[in-house]
Formats: C-alpha cells, structure tokens, sequence
C-alpha cells in the first residue's frame, strides 16, 4: 500500500494527471459555451481544443525535466515519446477523424450501410500546442 501511495503522490504522477483533468475540465467548458448545454462524455472525449494527449505527456516530460535533470536517459525517453504522442495526435488521428468524417457522410446519405463511426479522434496542430502549453505550465507548478 504504500509504494501505491508514493506512485500517486510522486509529481511525475500528479503532472500528468492533474494536466488531464485541467484540460478535459476546458474542453468541456468549451463545448458547454458554445452548445450551451452540458455534456459529461466530453469529459471522456478525445479530440477536440485543448489536446489532453500533449498536455499530458508535456506534463509528464516538464516534471521528469525538473526532477530527474534535463540531459538524463529518462527526460531524453519521455521527450522523444511526448514527440511521437504530438505528432500521432495532430497527424495520423486527425487524418482518421477527416476520413471518419467523410464515411459519415456517405453513410448519412444511405450510401453505405454501415454505423456511424467517431469523428473527434485527433487534433489540429493549434489544440496539440495550446495542450503543450498548459503541460508545460502543470509541470512546471507540480515539481
């Protein structure tokens, strides 16, 4: 029980975590302005402004970076996989939300037979860096 205690208090736990919520918390404020009206799935949902996948991981980057030293093996791992989850993010599954998008469509218009698939899957490059931004910010505060 109490090496769980350390994991969850340890701010390279906390960082992300925290960066998360705070990031699904303003997507979710976002969308409740704009449709005025509040959706607790939001909270859950990927896509969408700010990026919690880059929140998140630059969170987790920014803290290993202020506890562990900013030329250690373990930032240099974290910064090269927070990379990867940025690029992933704005590219490869914002393509696939673009395409899913396009499959609705046909669908909608009784082209295919076929159930409607998830649309907000990835980010544009502005929600991935507004994301970082906020990870950088948690990061910083948490360590």
């Amino acid at each position: 029980m109490n090496t769980f205690v350390s994991v969850i208090s340890s701010p390279l736990f906390l960082a992300p975590f925290l960066a998360w919520i705070i990031v699904q918390t303003i997507k979710s404020a976002i969308y409740t302005v704009k449709h005025h009206k509040f959706n607790f799935r939001v909270l859950l949902r990927t896509g969408g402004m700010p990026s919690s996948h880059s929140g998140g991981t630059v969170a987790l980057a920014t803290a290993v970076g202020r506890t562990e030293g900013w030329t250690s093996p373990l930032f240099i791992v974290t910064l090269v996989f927070t990379f990867i989850i940025m690029n992933d993010a704005a590219g490869v599954r914002r393509a696939a939300g673009q395409q899913a998008r396009v499959l609705n469509k046909i669908i909608e218009d009784g082209r295919l037979d076929y159930e409607r698939v998830k649309e907000f899957i990835g980010h544009t490059p502005v929600e991935v860096i507004v994301g970082a931004v906020l990870g950088v910010i948690v990061g910083i505060l948490l360590t």
